[in-house]
């Protein structure tokens, strides 16, 4: 924040006048970066994730580590890594958090402005 004050004061010193719209633009870009970087941390969280899951074929899904994932929110590009699991059954892969995080075959989350 204070690095934003820093930018406005040097402009308004050098012009002498305020550009309200750019200010606004340079706050509302900063912020969004801020919570674009707070989603990225709280989706990259580790947590115990089980060796198996139930497919959507029925069948066990084996753990394959975490793969990396980028989607669009309201915020911003967010890019974090979540597990995967593939089906020795029907070959199919898929991330439980995607489905949770509704954005499962999809890079964009609904709503989404940038």
């Amino acid at each position: 924040m204070s690095r934003l004050l820093q930018v406005v004061f040097t402009g308004r010193r050098s012009s002498g006048k305020v550009d309200l719209e750019a200010v606004e633009m340079l706050v509302r870009t900063s912020m969004h970066r801020a919570g674009a970087a707070v989603l990225e941390r709280l989706l990259s969280m580790p947590s115990t994730e089980p060796e198996h899951v139930t497919c959507s074929c029925g069948h066990s899904a084996k753990n394959h580590g975490r793969r990396a994932k980028q989607i669009l929110t309201a915020l911003g590009r967010v890019h974090f890594e979540r597990s995967y699991y593939i089906c020795p059954h029907c070959h199919q892969g898929h991330s439980p958090q995607d489905r949770e995080l509704d954005v499962e075959g999809s890079p964009v989350r609904r709503a989404c402005a940038e």
